[in-house]
């Protein structure tokens, strides 16, 4: 009887996998399932499980050659209380006034290119500084010089001023009153470049 069960279990399914070679197949499936699962566990700036912390030592030898935890350590800080804008102003030759903001997210586009001049503002974060500070000197004012140099040839200006523009973000007491992100009241700007003397030639990289 056990003879013909299985004898007819063959025919219904030729080319079936036998049990003992199904049960190890699940059990590399359930194996790597738990590759992938377990190492963004255990990135907890709190603390990690016990539990999660024993898995992530015996599945190491796994996930550290095919690299299965490469992603979960990405670059996600906080939301800065104040970021920075950079508005200029370029006196055309016929003597017109041009105006415009750095980064600009409803021109700049693709967003690739608008994150692009997003960095750019980024660097000027030290301008808050003191005029008599390091970082002014060694990065500050060489950024802000070569951004003038910049848009002078672009434009074919006489001058140009650059405003470093101050966007606070709103407290969550003002945000529950409702304060929106783009009250003018959270813009502060400020004089923190002039270009008069447009030098010839190109622009410094």
């Amino acid at each position: 009887m056990k003879h013909t069960r299985k004898t007819q279990t063959l025919q219904h399914n030729p080319n079936g996998w036998p049990m003992w070679m199904k049960r190890l197949l699940s059990l590399a499936l359930i194996w790597h399932l738990l590759a992938v699962v377990v190492p963004p566990l255990s990135v907890d700036p709190g603390g990690n499980s016990p539990v999660v912390g024993a898995a992530m030592r015996v599945l190491q030898w796994y996930v550290g050659p095919l690299y299965l935890n490469h992603g979960y350590r990405f670059f996600g800080p906080d939301p800065p209380l104040v970021s920075y804008l950079l508005r200029y102003e370029v006196v055309l030759p016929d003597g017109r006034i041009v105006t415009d903001t750095i980064p600009d997210h409803q021109r700049i586009w693709p967003r690739l290119f608008y994150h692009r001049h997003l960095m750019l503002t980024s660097r000027l974060q030290a301008a808050q500084l003191p005029p008599d500070h390091p970082l002014q000197q060694a990065m500050v004012q060489p950024y802000l010089a070569s951004y003038a140099q910049h848009l002078a040839w672009r434009y074919k200006a006489q001058v140009v001023r650059l405003y470093l523009v101050e966007h606070r973000a709103p407290t969550p007491e003002e945000v529950l009153q409702g304060r929106k992100l783009t009250d003018p009241e959270l813009y502060q700007s400020r004089l923190v470049y002039t270009l008069e003397q447009v030098p010839s030639g190109e622009p410094q990289p």
